[in-house]
């Protein structure tokens, strides 16, 4: 089952999703698509400590496993085939800055495509209003097949359980 994480936030009264862009791979049909967080759970988790773990993966520990955690709100929604959690954080203009330099540091460092582990899935984060991510259709912002069939749904629960 698919496990995940959507963080948000609130701003001027405009709630913000923190959206991931998944690195170029040759062969993979959601290669440098958007989406939020998450992966496969391991047999051996729940959906919230699945959830947790490839959030913390998938957004290099800009968010560490204790925060996210912290952070998360425990009321998932079930979609399809997959486990959403929403967690809610502070708006950081920065964060897209620092995750980009990171990645562009680490990458020069190591090779990524050996040494993953869940780590270095995604190539870029950014933030992005609510409103304008449903409405998105254009060639810059290409969401993920999955992530787009979900979003009317988690818009949904996400503002019943901010109301």
């Amino acid at each position: 089952m698919f496990v995940g994480v959507q963080p948000f936030c609130i701003l001027n009264n405009e709630i913000m999703f923190l959206i991931g862009q998944e690195k170029e791979e040759i062969g993979y049909k959601d290669s440098l698509k958007w989406s939020g967080f998450g992966g496969l759970k391991n047999n051996n988790e729940s959906y919230l400590r699945g959830a947790i773990r490839e959030c913390s993966e998938e957004i290099m520990g800009i968010f560490s496993e204790i925060e996210i955690k912290k952070r998360i709100i425990n009321r998932p929604v079930y979609y399809r085939n997959s486990c959403i959690y929403f967690m809610k954080v502070d708006f950081n203009k920065n964060l897209p800055l620092l995750f980009d330099n990171f990645y562009k540091y680490v990458k020069k460092a190591i090779n990524i495509n050996i040494a993953n582990d869940g780590f270095f899935e995604k190539c870029k984060i950014m933030w992005i209003k609510k409103s304008n991510l449903l409405e998105l259709d254009n060639n810059d912002i290409i969401l993920r097949k999955d992530y787009k069939k979900s979003l009317k749904v988690l818009c949904k629960e996400l503002n019943s359980i901010i109301l």
